[in-house]
C-alpha cells in the first residue's frame, strides 16, 4: 500500500466494476486491516470471502510471509504449550488483540482456579 494505508486512488472503484454480483469470490489479505481499509466496506462486496492475517474480514489467518519448516511433531494433547502470541498487544485495530488476551486470560483462570 502506497500513501499511508490506501490504495491507489480509482482501485477499489475498478475492483467493484469487475466482480460479479453472482459469482463467489475469495482473497487473501496480508494488510494488518484486511482488504482496502477505510476505503471499502464488506457491505459492498458481500459476495467476497476475506481470508485477513490482521483478523479484518470473515476468517482471520497466520501471517503468511515466508515458507516455514514444520518444527513441533508432538500431538496436540502432548504439548506443554497450549497458547503462544509473539507481537503488541496494543497494535490492532478496536483492541481486538487486548481483548483476546483478556477473554483468554479468564478462561485460562477459570479452568485452573
Amino acid at each position: 500500500l502506497r500513501s499511508r494505508k490506501r490504495y491507489p486512488a480509482k482501485m477499489m472503484d475498478a475492483l467493484k466494476s469487475v466482480l460479479r454480483p453472482n459469482v463467489p469470490y475469495v482473497t487473501v489479505s496480508q494488510n494488518d486491516e484486511g482488504l482496502a481499509p477505510c476505503q471499502l466496506l464488506m457491505s459492498d462486496i458481500p459476495n467476497v470471502l476475506v481470508l485477513s492475517a490482521g483478523g479484518y474480514g470473515h476468517v482471520p489467518i497466520p501471517l503468511l510471509k515466508q515458507e516455514e519448516s514444520v518444527n513441533n511433531r508432538k500431538r496436540p494433547k502432548d504439548r506443554k504449550t497450549l497458547i503462544s502470541y509473539v507481537g503488541s498487544l496494543g497494535n490492532a485495530p478496536r483492541g481486538m488483540r487486548k481483548l483476546m488476551s483478556r477473554k483468554l486470560e479468564r478462561r485460562l483462570s477459570s479452568s485452573i482456579g
